[in-house]
């Protein structure tokens, strides 16, 4: 059934499969249903950060999403130069960069799940290739 494979490894590809599956269920209701991230996370019972994660996986599966639909344009194009400036695609560099300026307890500044949305807009829309380094 498995190749003879038993145990933990058998169960390894059924998970795999599992995962799979449950990524191209977020991007069916993100790109076909037209949901938006928060949607989604609400109907599968998930964060919104993996929600953002299996976006990650499906973009590097070749599937592209609606930057101007998940994100506002305003907060994309900024993130976008902060990735520019950093020289990187780093998530860390970013958020520092966007909180320049700011006191340590001020609110405001780009935060870690904006940044790594963006530069998963980013790649899906080949604006960045995946083999450009510096994942987190």
């Amino acid at each position: 059934l498995n190749g003879g494979r038993r145990g933990k490894e058998a169960q390894g590809d059924l998970d795999g499969a599992k995962r799979g599956d449950s990524w191209r269920e977020t991007g069916r209701l993100l790109n076909e249903e037209m949901l938006g991230i928060q949607a989604v996370a609400e109907a599968r019972g998930l964060k919104e950060s993996t929600i953002v994660t299996h976006m990650e996986q499906l973009a590097q599966e070749g599937v592209a999403f609606d930057a101007e639909r998940l994100m506002s344009r305003e907060l994309y194009a900024q993130i976008r130069e902060f990735f520019r400036l950093s020289g990187s695609w780093q998530l860390g560099p970013v958020v520092t960069l966007s909180r320049e300026g700011l006191e340590p307890d001020e609110a405001g500044g780009v935060s870690y799940e904006e940044a790594k949305l963006a530069r998963v807009l980013l790649r899906s829309n080949g604006i960045v290739p995946w083999s450009v380094g510096g994942e987190d």
